[in-house]
């Protein structure tokens, strides 16, 4: 009984350690969290610059016979662009094209004009002869206008692709270009006139750029105004200066010998200082006095005594 007993208490003691243990409270462990500092905001992107404005060549379509010249090399395929909305009634869409400068090809954007009463516009128009091209200016012209021919052939453009970024109306800058030579365009055909063919034209550059080389080659003419007023200022000053003279000077003695003159006139004042100068000659020259007659006796002559 007693090893009953002794066994028994081990084994309770042990229980209830084992209890306590269990029982034991676990420790609370506290975690602050700390929020992290707000990213600091980007700053304002810059505001972009404003485009540069763009000249664009615009030219009027004139009226009447066209002018016709003949180039070297061939038009550059047209450029993209989109017809925008008239200004009003009464307008006519003058499509984008390219002109010859004499140099090379230059584009002309499209733009609405005024069509004239009874008249039509008429596109340019291009043409290969052998070795040269011929281009003819868009014009406003009658509705029953022949077809022109020069015994060539028609160039025909391939159409031209919107470009990406390519914003309706807007108008950028297209630099020169030369373009193909004749009968080397790419992809490009070729569609034989018809027509009476006429005589290819001489002229190389149109009248307007003709006249603005002359303008700058000639001579500056306000420079020649200021020439001419220098001159006309200086001859005024001298005749100024010989009119005062000539009131300023004395009058001039009476020459004996010489006649005075008419009425109230007065000598000039070189004509006073020559008669002067006359006179004090006169002056300076002894008085001669006329020879003895040939009869006359010869005056006696004095003897001197000799003491």
């Amino acid at each position: 009984m007693k090893n009953l007993v002794l066994l028994a208490v081990p084994t309770l003691v042990v229980g209830c350690a084992f209890q306590l243990r269990a029982r034991a409270p676990e420790p609370v462990v506290t975690a602050e969290v700390v929020a992290a500092p707000p990213a600091p905001s980007p700053p304002p992107a810059p505001e972009a610059p404003a485009a540069p404005a763009v000249e664009v060549e615009v030219e009027a379509v004139p009226t009447g016979d066209p002018e016709e010249v003949s180039a070297t090399s061939e038009p550059p395929d047209p450029v993209y662009e989109e017809q925008v909305d008239a200004p009003g009634s009464g307008y006519v869409w003058v499509r984008g094209y390219w002109g010859w400068n004499g140099l090379d090809w230059g584009w002309h954007w499209g733009h609405w004009e005024v069509a004239p009463e009874g008249r039509v516009y008429i596109e340019p128009y291009y043409e290969r002869v052998g070795d040269r091209v011929v281009y003819v200016h868009g014009y406003w012209g009658a509705r029953d206008a022949p077809r022109r021919s020069y015994g060539g052939e028609r160039i025909r453009f391939a159409k031209a692709e919107r470009p990406a970024n390519y914003h309706r109306g807007e108008r950028v800058a297209v630099e020169h270009r030369a373009g193909p030579p004749p009968g080397r365009r790419p992809g490009g055909t070729y569609e034989r006139a018809t027509g009476p063919a006429r005589p290819i034209p001489h002229e190389t550059a149109p009248h307007r750029v003709v006249a603005e080389q002359r303008a700058v080659s000639a001579p500056a003419e306000p420079r020649t105004e200021a020439k001419a007023e220098t001159r006309s200022e200086a001859k005024t000053e001298t005749r100024n200066e010989s009119k005062t003279e000539k009131r300023s000077e004395p009058h001039s003695e009476a020459v004996p010998g010489r006649a005075p003159p008419p009425g109230n006139a007065h000598p000039t004042a070189a004509h006073g200082a020559t008669m002067n100068a006359e006179g004090e000659a006169k002056a300076e020259k002894p008085a001669q006095h006329p020879p003895p007659p040939a009869n006359a006796h010869p005056a006696p002559k004095k003897t001197e005594k000799k003491k």
